[in-house]
């Protein structure tokens, strides 16, 4: 583990921190702020190809550093305590910060943190996050009028609590200053990115090569696979209204909109459903409504109303009536721990 963590984040290097060398006139810096619960898959798959480039180019062109909150070491989802160099106010002229999460959300974070990215935003430095830190930026009001890309499993959750916002389900997004990462491997594509733009084209193919990655994905890349593979079918008009329902499920006419998008019958749509997903457009529509419920129930502050409102029922009864009868528990009681086995 020591060898994967930056040379200056190793264990003892908090027992004499070396004075700082002047700054670079070329490079990357980036500062890497850790959240309670952070994701250290997508932090180790950020920093290896940094390392790399650091290693087999010129030294000194690509340095990190590990933040957090109060200048401890931070416990990641996986168990793992990573040391840090101090906080964010320790480190405030880093080309790049960006803010770490996991798959927690945190409903309040501390002004101390929001604070510090809005004066590095006014600033006109560059601030970003990584999965769950996408909130921290939320919540510093840094997201309005720009594109970034957040975990799909976090998108409702922003739809219900900043609806004025518009993220996208990408691996990764850079837009002017706020640059964005979904979270797990694709945080190596946006490292490699970063090192392409920053230190050179011949820096980021040696970290790409010596990561073993035949070729990095782009910032446009889906999150999730393409709807043929998960249907398992090409069928154009079954393409289109399975990526309806999933894009505006909240909608009252989402059915009917989803029968005109994919250009056919709704008796014909009814029979691809049946074929290629076992199920009718309603059961999958319903699927996919009690799926956003139970992420905001599990994630939010919400009430059972709210989420019924959220996912497209103007009924709170027949939300509680569904989800009851999926998961095997009363929305009002809800807990991730509690639901049916495969829920």
């Amino acid at each position: 583990m020591n060898a994967l963590l930056p040379r200056s984040c190793r264990p003892g290097a908090l027992r004499a921190t070396p004075a700082r060398p002047p700054r670079r006139q070329a490079g990357l810096e980036l500062a890497f702020v850790l959240l309670p619960g952070f994701d250290l898959l997508a932090l180790m798959a950020g920093l290896e190809p940094l390392r790399l480039a650091d290693r087999l180019g010129p030294r000194g062109q690509v340095h990190t550093r590990l933040l957090s909150l109060d200048r401890a070491a931070v416990m990641s989802a996986q168990g793992v305590a990573m040391p840090v160099e101090g906080n964010l106010t320790d480190h405030p002229d880093a080309d790049l910060t960006l803010v770490v999460g996991g798959e927690g959300i945190c409903p309040q974070l501390p002004q101390t943190l929001t604070g510090a990215l809005r004066r590095l935003w006014r600033q006109g430095r560059r601030v970003g996050a990584v999965h769950g830190g996408i909130f921290a930026l939320a919540q510093a009001g840094i997201l309005g009028g720009h594109r970034f890309a957040a975990h799909r499993d976090h998108l409702p959750v922003l739809a219900a609590q900043w609806p004025d916002l518009a993220p996208v389900a990408t691996l990764y997004c850079m837009d002017r200053r706020v640059v964005t990462c979904a979270g797990g491997i694709a945080m190596a594509d946006l490292s490699l990115r970063l090192i392409h733009d920053s230190v050179g084209q011949a820096a980021a193919h040696e970290a790409m090569h010596a990561c073993l990655v035949t070729a990095p994905r782009g910032e446009d890349t889906p999150q999730t696979a393409s709807v043929a593979p998960r249907t398992q079918t090409r069928n154009p008009s079954m393409h289109r209204a399975v990526q309806w329902i999933e894009q505006h499920f909240a909608e009252p006419d989402c059915l009917k909109q989803a029968v005109h998008e994919a250009g056919t019958s709704a008796r014909q749509l009814q029979r691809l459903f049946r074929v290629h997903l076992g199920v009718r457009p309603t059961q999958y529509l319903t699927e996919v409504r009690l799926n956003q419920g139970r992420a905001l129930l599990a994630q939010t502050e919400m009430s059972v109303q709210d989420v019924a409102l959220a996912c497209g029922y103007t009924a709170t009864g027949t939300f509680a009536k569904l989800f009851r009868e999926r998961f095997g528990i009363a929305p009002s009681r809800y807990s991730p721990f509690q639901s049916k086995s495969g829920a």
